[in-house]
């Protein structure tokens, strides 16, 4: 698997947190070290942000300042990856996205 869902929680939506969690189970897709990612987005082109391994936390808050007003809890994202431990796309998760265990 080379992508990761995460469900947005009241809390990552916050202007003051806007930082999602990586589920455990794409934790490895991520650095083990705190390391600048760079995070490719459809509408602000490319994010550089810093990766937090030990709370497994990424801070989206450009993106989701651009978003909130179309997101609300329980609404699903997917990072891909598109070079490992360097490059990823974040996305909101649609139906067609998602297994069906998800939807």
């Amino acid at each position: 698997m080379n992508s990761v869902i995460i469900i947005l929680t009241p809390s990552s939506l916050k202007p003051e947190e806007y930082r999602i969690h990586i589920p455990a189970k794409g934790n490895h897709l991520f650095p083990s070290l705190y390391k600048e990612i760079d995070l490719e987005t459809n509408d602000i082109s490319v994010m550089k942000r810093t990766y937090n391994p030990k709370y497994h936390e990424l801070s989206i808050g450009e993106w989701l300042s651009v978003h909130r007003d179309e997101l609300e809890p329980g609404d699903k994202l997917i990072i891909e990856v598109v070079v490992p431990m360097k490059r990823y796309r974040l996305k909101k998760a649609t139906s067609h996205h998602l297994p069906v265990d998800l939807i």
